[in-house]
């Protein structure tokens, strides 16, 4: 309760990058008055103590992802790496859904070759359970 998390963290090849596309953030019990505080980052080292996650292609003809995905999962603490930029911080109720989606074709958020960036949330309650859902393309 009141700690941020990361609650994804995606990790670009060697040699690759990625960009971010999209990110939505909700309450999974929204009939609570709760304070949100979201961000989305980068990281100069990654997170501890995530899930690897296979993240599914919207596009099932496009290549098999290169990029090392983690997640948080249930409420095992996922500790924030060593933040180096903030793109974008909202502070939301419970009760709101909060989204990230860019207005074209040419704005979006470039990891950088072989960066990491992460979507972070900091919940006033526990027992709070959020959806965070991205959408990224490398």
């Amino acid at each position: 309760m009141n700690t941020e998390d990361e609650f994804i963290e995606i990790s670009g090849a060697a040699s690759t990058g990625f960009f971010l596309k999209r990110v939505e953030i909700s309450c999974a019990t929204p009939n609570s008055d709760v304070d949100i505080t979201a961000r989305i980052v980068k990281l100069t080292a990654v997170g501890a103590s995530g899930t690897s996650y296979t993240p599914t292609r919207a596009r099932p003809t496009a290549p098999v992802a290169t990029s090392t995905v983690k997640n948080k999962n249930g409420t095992a603490a996922f500790y924030v790496g060593s933040v180096s930029v903030t793109f974008r911080q909202t502070d939301l109720n419970g009760r709101a859904v909060w989204a990230w989606i860019p207005r074209g074709n040419e704005e979006f958020i470039d990891s950088g070759s072989a960066g990491i960036i992460a979507i972070l949330a900091q919940v006033s309650s526990a027992s709070t359970i959020l959806n965070v859902t991205c959408d990224f393309e490398e």
